[in-house]
């Protein structure tokens, strides 16, 4: 393993409201509705292109806010297991530093047997 590990705890959680927000923003500016391009687009052929167009920009949308929720989500849950973590690791370490829990050394063994001289 690396010689570290360094999260921004702080900074993950903040990417998460990030991710959610501009998710949210999105959805708005997204939401206006698609029309029929026939009488705009003036022929058949390119009304059917821009429905087209309009069609597969639909599905990427709705893939983009997909992606942006699912990732606001793992920061959220590598946010909470990484602070987990750190505060399991630190009463770990402050438990294994107080000396009421942290068992007295064995007695020395004394030999029954004689050194010979």
């Amino acid at each position: 393993m690396g010689d570290h590990l360094r999260a921004d705890l702080r900074a993950i959680q903040d990417l998460t409201g990030t991710l959610q927000g501009l998710a949210r923003q999105l959805n708005e500016a997204f939401s206006y509705p698609v029309g029929d391009f026939t009488a705009e687009a003036g022929a058949a052929d390119l009304a059917a292109a821009l429905t087209e167009f309009s069609d597969n920009w639909t599905i990427r949308q709705a893939n983009l806010l997909s992606d942006l929720n699912d990732l606001g989500r793992v920061a959220e849950a590598a946010a909470g297991a990484m602070g987990a973590t750190d505060t399991n690791l630190a009463h770990a370490l402050n438990g294994a530093l107080t000396k009421a829990e942290t068992p007295a050394p064995p007695p020395p063994v004394r030999s029954t047997r004689r050194m010979p001289m």
